[in-house]
Formats: structure tokens, sequence, C-alpha cells
């Protein structure tokens, strides 16, 4: 399991304190929650955690061998906003929320908006990977739409 602490600019005061625990076994988590080969699903069902956790595994491992300065977090404010992973390095934060659907829209990027109110000028990017289609500019052109599939692309 993993602890993935949780990001705030001013604890106590809008955020969310309580770490997020990701299943480090993405096979033993899909087993253990019944979701079966082949099987898809939405973000309210197993497979939208599945791949947050999924998601969240790979992006800490690629930071752990790319760049000893970058750290993971999670965010989430008292209204239950969320953004499934913020990656910072120095100030600079970069917002990463993950879908299980197949395609992405204005509304998925949410969390991010929200982060970015708190993190202000600190805030770079955000990104919302998604488990089809391709990418494509959300919500100003500080975020876009990525499939999942591109984290492993070079």
């Amino acid at each position: 399991m993993r602890r993935l602490r949780a990001w705030s600019r001013n604890p106590g005061q809008k955020a969310v304190t309580t770490p997020k625990v990701h299943l480090l076994d993405s096979i033993l988590a899909a087993s253990l929650s019944g979701l079966r080969a082949g099987e898809r699903g939405d973000n309210r069902g197993p497979a939208g955690p599945l791949l947050e956790s999924f998601a969240v595994q790979q992006l800490a491992a690629q930071a752990a061998w790319t760049d000893s300065d970058l750290r993971l977090w999670h965010y989430r404010d008292v209204w239950g906003v969320e953004v499934d992973a913020a990656l910072s390095r120095g100030r600079d934060i970069r917002g990463v929320e993950v879908k299980a659907s197949a395609s992405a829209g204005p509304g998925n990027g949410r969390g991010l908006a929200r982060l970015a109110a708190d993190c202000r000028e600190n805030l770079r990017d955000g990104v919302v990977l998604y488990a089809d289609g391709s990418m494509l500019p959300l919500g100003g052109g500080r975020v876009l739409a990525v499939p999942v599939r591109e984290l492993w692309e070079c």
C-alpha cells in the first residue's frame, strides 16, 4: 500500500490533510473488488479507483527515477472536490486527474480548477488522464485531456 500525503498551501483552511491510500498491486485490487477481465465501467464502479491507483503508481515510479526533487501528493478540499495527483517541484504544482470514462470533457477538470484557485500562480498546468480517445485541450488551455496509455509513450 502507498500512502499519498495531502497537498495544501495552508493546512487547516480549505484542504483536507488526510492521506489517501492506494493498493500497489492493481491485479490484486481488481480481484478484491470483483472486477473481471474485459470489464470497463466508469468512475463510479470499481474501474475508476483501480485506474486511479494504477496511474498514481506509474507516476510515482517515473518520478522516482526522473527527478529527485519531484514530490507526489493528492488534493481534496472540505467540499469533497479532489485531484488524484499533484506533482510538486519547489513551488511549481502540476495536477493530474484520472477518469475511467472513454471520453473527457470540461467537467472533468473541476478538481483541477479548485487546485488552481488554491495554488494561484504556482499551478503550471493540469492533465486529465482518461481511458480512450486522443489528446485535446480542456478549460482555457492550461488543462489537457490525455489518454492514459500516453504514460508509456516516449
